[in-house]
């Protein structure tokens, strides 16, 4: 995705004809696997015993889309979003690429996520809190570990939601 706002847009004409909580489902799932794509990478290699860079695109997103939807979100039930992802590899590929997706969710599900690596280490603290590894080697550098983990734990929550009242208009 593009800080430009071509992510809008592409994400936009992608979902043309779904309805607006469909529309806010995508982009939230597409948002969250660009966010977490670290961490989602740990877990496809754990799962499938290979890299993501030797995995085709047909594959890998399914993947990631359906990771983050079991690690993630608590919106759509696990059985229905295994369903509505293989169903989403179906689509991309005519290869099989479908019963790979099937069966790494389905262990997911089965065997639980592999642990992620904790924060003991910059290196592992980047996987797990899927930063950069020079953000987390710069703020262990600069903060302190202890420090250094308590933000790294907090630059992946939601932002905070506020409103504020126009006093000129309404009280």
């Amino acid at each position: 995705l593009h800080a430009d706002g071509l992510d809008r847009i592409a994400l936009r004409s992608a979902a043309t004809g779904l309805s607006s909580r469909d529309h806010g489902l995508a982009r939230a799932l597409t948002y969250a696997a660009v966010q977490r794509r670290d961490s989602l990478a740990f877990w496809i290699e754990a799962l499938t015993g290979r890299s993501v860079f030797d995995l085709d695109d047909e594959v890998l997103i399914p993947l990631e889309i359906g990771l983050v939807q079991l690690a993630y979100m608590d919106r759509v039930p696990p059985h229905a979003a295994v369903s509505e992802t293989v169903e989403l590899a179906k689509r991309m590929s005519n290869r099989g690429g479908d019963r790979m997706v099937n069966a790494v969710l389905r262990r997911a599900i089965d065997d639980g996520l592999p642990q992620l690596p904790g924060d003991e280490t910059p290196a592992d603290a980047a996987i797990t809190h899927s930063v950069p590894r020079w953000l987390a080697e710069q703020w262990f550098a600069e903060y302190g570990p202890d420090e250094a983990r308590l933000l790294l734990q907090r630059i992946n929550e939601p932002a905070e939601r506020a409103i504020r009242v126009n006093t000129l208009k309404t009280t």
